[in-house]
């Protein structure tokens, strides 16, 4: 699309510079004015906007189940599940708090909307990662407290390991 307005239908001459201020109000007439354009990249809206982060926020996001799905499949073996909760869980916040920020400013209209998918997503898949990883230290505080306290108890009966 250009940034010209399209020309004048051959049966409508074209507006000498005299008629410049023939309105009511000594303003041009409206007939004249050129058409406002939509923007020339498609998706986006025009204006000066800061970019959307989008990128950042579904890096890290996918990133923080990444790292949880690498722990499950026993990639990260030298590492005990309760470490790579806390690399998810360090990815997983700023992933979350990107988005909300950027969220909101897209609704608000003060940010470039065209990454809303894409931040959703990566908000998305952060917050499943936090709830895995939160899930996965509780259950090795539990494996744990169980542990100590059937050491406890076959410490107690005499039974010494």
């Amino acid at each position: 699309m250009s940034e010209f307005p399209p020309p004048l239908p051959p049966d409508r001459p074209a507006p000498s510079p005299s008629d410049a201020g023939s309105g009511s109000n000594g303003s041009p007439p409206t007939d004249t004015l050129p058409e406002v354009l939509p923007p020339t990249i498609p998706g986006r809206l025009g204006g000066n906007f800061p970019p959307d982060r989008a990128g950042a926020v579904l890096g890290l996001g996918i990133a923080s189940l990444g790292v949880l799905v690498l722990d499950f499949l026993g990639l990260i073996h030298p590492m005990c599940c309760c470490g790579a909760s806390m690399i998810s869980i360090g990815l997983a916040i700023p992933s979350i708090v990107m988005a909300n920020a950027d969220l909101a400013a897209m609704g608000a209209g003060r940010m470039d909307p065209a990454g809303r998918s894409s931040t959703s997503g990566g908000r998305t898949c952060a917050i499943i990662a936090l709830v895995i990883a939160g899930l996965m230290i509780i259950g090795a505080v539990i494996a744990v407290i169980a542990g100590l306290a059937l050491f406890g108890a076959m410490s107690a009966a005499g039974n010494r390991p």
